[in-house]
């Protein structure tokens, strides 16, 4: 019981960005339960918000060697790989969890959003499909498949895929407001037609009629895994509030949002923005 209450200090210390303290407490819940693969991840996280980078790497190692499964320990070291521009290092790191633990839809997501991240989109496109042949409602590949369309311009496909995503799992509101925007972008451009074709004298609509909103997304960094929710997003969409008829910024990378999964539900935080712990 004691690993798990200094395993709790220290998520609230890491909450609070004292990660000095937050070390030493994820260090006693270690000592106490050696073989915990959350533990071992959570030394790594903040291992690395003090700077040792080199600890990170070991801690994150650590916990791949005691659960060669654990996803937030993967993604935080392929994070760590590609900061440090060991970009190979980390796609041998998603492609080998994906061949030998291939039956994980898990597996294959990872390596998808790491190939997104280093501009292979036919690569991930295939990923993706071989979770959801693992998996097929599976709502994280879905709507990472919904993003990859939305992106390369393949609207129909991704409108698709982001409503067969929130059919599976209705509670992500980051997917609810991608497809919202298309929805209101598709709406407006067929109200567009009607106007073009009575127009007197062939007078061009203004600039902004014909832009497409999109919602921004904030590029593939890795958000926190917290204690009472498993695997959470990793990478979020920017929660202000898109204006019709106005160009908005091209849709960047978003890393994969994992669900509940209670197999996790005492890892704290990979690297990204802060939520809240429980």
């Amino acid at each position: 019981m004691h690993g798990w209450s200094a395993n709790r200090t220290g998520m609230r210390a890491y909450k609070d960005g004292n990660y000095a303290a937050a070390k030493d407490n994820f260090q006693k819940s270690l000592y106490d339960e050696p073989t915990n693969a959350d533990y071992a991840h959570n030394l790594g996280a903040s291992l690395k918000k003090t700077g040792d980078n080199d600890g990170a790497e070991r801690a994150y190692r650590h916990s791949l060697a005691l659960d060669p499964s654990h996803q937030p320990a993967h993604h935080s070291l392929a994070m760590l790989l590609s900061e440090q521009g060991r970009t190979q290092e980390a796609h041998d790191l998603a492609q080998m969890w994906s061949d030998t633990e291939p039956y994980l839809p898990e597996s294959h997501i990872e390596l998808a959003w790491l190939q997104r991240e280093t501009g292979d989109t036919a690569g991930a496109e295939q990923s993706l499909k071989n979770a959801l042949r693992i998996q097929p409602n599976n709502d994280v590949a879905t709507a990472q498949l919904g993003d990859l369309y939305r992106s390369t311009g393949q609207s129909d496909r991704a409108v698709a895929m982001y409503q067969r995503s929130l059919h599976t799992n209705w509670f992500q509101p980051q997917v609810q407001s991608r497809l919202a925007t298309m929805n209101a972008s598709s709406v407006q451009q067929a109200r567009l037609v009607p106007r073009q074709q009575q127009m007197v004298y062939g007078q061009p609509l203004p600039a902004y009629a014909s832009a497409t909103p999109t919602a921004p997304i904030v590029a593939g960094t890795p958000g926190p895994v917290m204690a009472s929710s498993g695997w959470v997003p990793a990478g979020a969409v920017v929660s202000s509030s898109v204006v019709l008829g106005t160009s908005q910024p091209i849709p960047t990378l978003a890393a994969p949002q994992f669900a509940t999964d209670s197999a996790h539900s005492d890892t704290a935080t990979n690297e990204g923005p802060e939520v809240q712990a429980h």
